[in-house]
């Protein structure tokens, strides 16, 4: 498992995530230094 900053619904959340699904794509990675309205 891995903690990585994620965009949920418009807002960026640190949730926890198996290497398996970030991988795969499941989970999208939010950018670095961009706000985020």
């Amino acid at each position: 498992l891995q903690v990585v900053r994620t965009l949920l619904e418009g807002k960026v959340i640190k949730v926890k995530v198996c290497t398996r699904c970030l991988n795969a794509g499941k989970v999208p990675r939010a950018p670095r230094g961009v706000q985020v309205a």
